[in-house]
């Protein structure tokens, strides 16, 4: 029997939930729930530039300073998102978040977007 955020979690992968629920699970999901929709509202932010503000907002949260392993967490995820969208206004929001980023977590976010082949000054 699966839990509901294995549930939600397997839907989101599945790539079967609206931009709402996306949004919704990022505000007030789990740990795992709001990774995996951070993820997923990528491609869409892609195509929808206001959705640019739910990643910053949700890099600015202090409820995802959780630890995901290690030193990365839900946060770094989210500045992660940014950058994977692609765009010139989530280049730079993601640049201005990084650059405000206390230490030494600043170090640690640097070492994940660089993990992840991500493009960090």
């Amino acid at each position: 029997m699966l839990t509901e955020a294995q549930q939600m979690t397997d839907r989101i992968r599945g790539n079967e939930c609206s931009i709402e629920e996306l949004t919704d699970c990022i505000r007030r999901g789990g740990l795992l729930v709001r990774t995996n929709a951070l993820e997923a509202l990528v491609i869409h932010a892609q195509k929808k530039e206001d959705l640019i503000d739910e990643l910053v907002a949700a890099a600015s949260d202090p409820i995802n300073q959780t630890r995901l392993m290690g030193t990365v967490s839900v946060a770094h995820v989210a500045i992660a998102c940014l950058l994977r969208v692609g765009t010139s206004k989530s280049f730079e929001k993601a640049r201005a978040l990084i650059q405000s980023w206390p230490e030494p977590d600043r170090t640690d976010l640097i070492w994940y977007l660089r993990s992840e082949n991500l493009p960090v000054k």
